[in-house]
């Protein structure tokens, strides 16, 4: 669109320049045939073709700041297009329809013999990870997006209808630095599960793989 409406404006920026040379053209065997006695006249002429050529500059300068104009806009179009698909791509992998690689935590949960983490414990650490910034989140590789629910049935735990057992493994992509700080501050996650007698081990991953919903 850019090139098209460019080229179409220095086609009549050409059209003005031809008509002009043109004109000026026919008129010079008319000055040199006036003589003497018509200079009144030539200099009457040669004050119009210098009125028409500031008049024609003037044109060119709009002409030049149109053809700005023009490719301002389409920078900002192509701004606002990448802008607009980068945010499309972030909500795709936060509601748990793309796939995404990239740094993140490991959270490997593992309670004492009989114990029951209750719903809230997970629900805490997602809501805990969504907060410090996490991309994408998975537990037992099962991928939690905005139609995921956790679900307790006596001592059974299921994510979205799909029942997960102990140990637990949650994983987690975004900011490590920012995730592990949520977990690990006083009062956090860490602390609770240690209260509780879990045992819980947090590590750091360069390369993560969290598929799209459903199980990886």
């Amino acid at each position: 669109m850019k090139i098209k409406q460019s080229f179409w404006i220095a086609f009549s920026f050409l059209i003005i320049v031809v008509l002009l040379v043109l004109q000026f053209k026919t008129r010079v065997p008319l000055l040199r045939e006036v003589g003497p006695t018509s200079s009144r006249e030539a200099i009457t002429y040669l004050r119009t073709l210098n009125e028409k050529k500031d008049s024609l500059l003037k044109e060119i300068e709009k002409l030049n700041f149109k053809i700005l104009e023009l490719n301002e806009v389409s920078m900002r179009k192509e701004d606002f297009e990448k802008s607009l698909n980068q945010e499309i791509s972030k909500w795709e992998a936060l509601l748990g329809l793309k796939g995404i690689t990239g740094a993140g935590l490991e959270i490997s949960i593992t309670p004492m013999k009989n114990q029951v983490l209750s719903v809230e414990t997970f629900i805490d650490l997602v809501n805990d990870l969504w907060g410090g910034g996490a991309l994408a989140i998975s537990i037992n590789k099962s991928r939690i997006g905005w139609n995921s629910y956790l679900y307790q049935s006596g001592n059974q735990l299921s994510i979205s209808g799909r029942l997960v057992d102990a140990p637990f493994l949650v994983e987690a992509i975004g900011p490590t630095e920012v995730l592990e700080s949520v977990l690990r501050i006083p009062g956090g996650f860490e602390q609770k599960m240690l209260i509780q007698g879990v045992e819980l081990k947090i590590s750091i991953k360069n390369n993560m793989i969290i598929s799209a919903g459903g199980i990886q």
